[in-house]
Parts: structure tokens; sequence; C-alpha cells
């Protein structure tokens, strides 16, 4: 295995270093109270389970560290932080393999413009991200929370993928995310993939179709083609001529084979704690607080894709949720949703 030779992980031994490779497939079987009791920590001699660790390997060339005021924060093996925190600078720490070439950015959420990260790394030790996660108190003063614009980092990767059926090769972009996240209990460090789609080449510039169709991701998309542009003639990019064209099914479609109680994900995003949910109503708010089922690191979320029933579908009125804690501008909202 390939991992970061540098500075970064010079003081790990390999039996304080976890690998998650799979982070979003775990067994939904296992409930809350049996991850509250296999995670009470133990005094004398902590199961495997328990063992802290300073660093997260979400894969075999990337690593996530966390620390404040200079010390380490403990992380269990689903990311929880094990260490204590207090209010102030939290830095989240991104560091690439050599000869892993990614690209770290951030979104302004006004804006929703991407702005590069700048890299500490060098070339023999590879790429390293950081990003300053400011930690407050609640308003009652009992709770710490996060900034949600300013609590992750994001990077891509392109690779070489197989594309379609007909085993056409192209150059695929996956984006991913890692932010210090809570859900009314621990802070979690959340790995997250957002999307993957691929990069063509159309009219003699690239771009990437699946993410410019989607509004949130528009101006990401705009972003990573004009730093990908260069590659055009050194990368294996696709050309085609209908950049509109896709496979995919309208919210429409989908909703033609839904019962009257069930929905499914468009997206979820684990940073902001909610996603919609394509209904026979149309198009409806799915938070965190609605979901009814925990997952077994203990963080409640859905995936794109997931099929969902629901309790009720609620009118939200847009007026009064800007003044809420939980504005919407999304005309429905799911309670007491599970997976179906």
């Amino acid at each position: 295995m390939t991992y970061l030779s540098g500075s970064t992980t010079e003081t790990l031994s390999e039996n304080t270093v976890l690998r998650i490779s799979e982070i979003q497939s775990m067994n939904q079987n296992t409930i809350a109270e049996e991850l509250d009791r296999a995670f009470q920590p133990d005094q004398t001699q902590p199961p495997a389970a328990n063992r802290q660790t300073r660093l997260l390997r979400l894969s075999e060339p990337v690593n996530i560290s966390l620390e404040q005021n200079g010390t380490p924060i403990g992380l269990d093996q689903y990311g929880r932080l094990t260490s204590a925190v207090q209010a102030g600078i939290v830095t989240l720490t991104l560091a690439m393999a050599p000869d892993y070439s990614v690209i770290g950015f951030n979104i302004n959420e006004t804006s929703k413009q991407a702005n590069p990260l700048k890299d500490y790394g060098t070339p023999e030790t590879g790429s390293v991200y950081r990003q300053r996660v400011v930690l407050e108190r609640t308003q009652d003063g009992r709770n710490l929370k996060t900034n949600r614009d300013a609590n992750c980092i994001r990077w891509v990767e392109v690779t070489e993928r197989i594309v379609n059926e007909n085993g056409e090769s192209g150059m695929v972009v996956k984006m991913f995310l890692a932010c210090l996240q809570r859900q009314k209990g621990p802070f979690f460090l959340i790995f997250q993939e957002m999307f993957s789609e691929e990069i063509i080449v159309w009219k003699g510039e690239l771009r990437i179709p699946g993410c410019r169709r989607i509004k949130m991701w528009a101006e990401v998309a705009k972003f990573l083609e004009s730093h990908l542009a260069p590659m055009i003639g050194q990368w294996n990019f696709r050309e085609r001529e209908d950049v509109e064209a896709t496979t995919d099914q309208t919210d429409d479609e989908i909703a033609a084979t839904l019962g009257e109680n069930e929905g499914v994900i468009k997206w979820y995003s684990k940073r902001m704690g909610k996603g919609p949910a394509i209904t026979k109503m149309g198009l409806a708010r799915v938070s965190w607080q609605d979901i009814e089922e925990v997952r077994p690191d203990g963080f409640r979320y859905f995936m794109k894709g997931d099929k969902v029933r629901f309790h009720q579908i609620l009118q939200t009125n847009t007026e009064q949720a800007l003044k809420s804690q939980r504005p919407t501008e999304f005309k429905w909202e799911l309670t007491g949703v599970v997976l179906a």
C-alpha cells in the first residue's frame, strides 16, 4: 500500500492508523443503542473499536487529520471525535500521496463560486491542504457548533474509466468532501463523495455536462473546466456533439413509479444535514431531524438514489421558514423518513 511518507505520518505507528475505504457502505443492522454501548470509554484497556487514531485514511493516497492548538484530535473508526475540543480553531488537514494529483478547493456559499486552496505540500511529500474550522458556542452556551459555510475541504480527482455499456473509456471527475459536523451529540469528521461525472470535449472546449445541469454545481463545473483545459490533447477526453444528451431519468419519470408515501433521494449533503427527495407532490426537503433511523456510524443521513418511506409530507411556509432556524426553499417537507 502507498501511504504518505512525509512529516504528517512519521509519528504514527501502523497500529494507531485506521484505514477506511468503504465508509458509506456499512452494515445497516447495527442499532444506535449498541453503538452507544460499544463506544463507552474503558479506562483500563480500550477495545479495538475505542482505539484512538490521529489520522483517518479514506483510501490509500488520501489522509485526513484534525488538530487543535497543535494537539492531534483522536478519532474512532467512524470518524467520531474521541478527544475533547474547545471553542476556538480546529485545523482540518488533507494530505495526498506524492503521486496523487488532485485539486483542493472550497465554495463561496453565497456566489457558489469555487476557489482553490493553498497547497502547503511539495512534489516530494505530496499536496497538503488545510482548512481552519471555527468552533463557537451555541446561544444557550451549552454546546459547540461549526459554521456550515467554512467547516470542510473539497477536492476532486480525475481518472480514466469505462463510461458506457459499449466499453468506451473516458475521463471522469469525482468530487469529495470532508467536514466537521455534529447532530445533537459528539462531533464527527465526515467524508462524502459528492458526484462522479464524465468530462467531455465539446466544440474544442471542456465540459462537465452532468454538473452543469445541477444548479448547485454549475460554478464548480466552470472552475474545473478552466483548470483542466490545458490537458486537452494529453488526456483521453471523449468528444461529443450533443452536450445535453443524457440517459438519466427525469424527476417526473421517477415520481411516476412511486407510491403515495414513497420518495427517492435526489441528493443529500451530510455537511448541511439535508437534501431533496423526489415525491409524487414534487421535490420535498429531508432534514436529518426527520430521519428516524441512525446509521451504524451514529449519524443520520441518506445517499443519492435511496428509496425512502415517510410518515407525512407537509407544505412549508417559506415566509415563516426564513425566520426559523431551518429555512427552506422547498415547498414540501417530509417527516418520519426511513429507508424503504
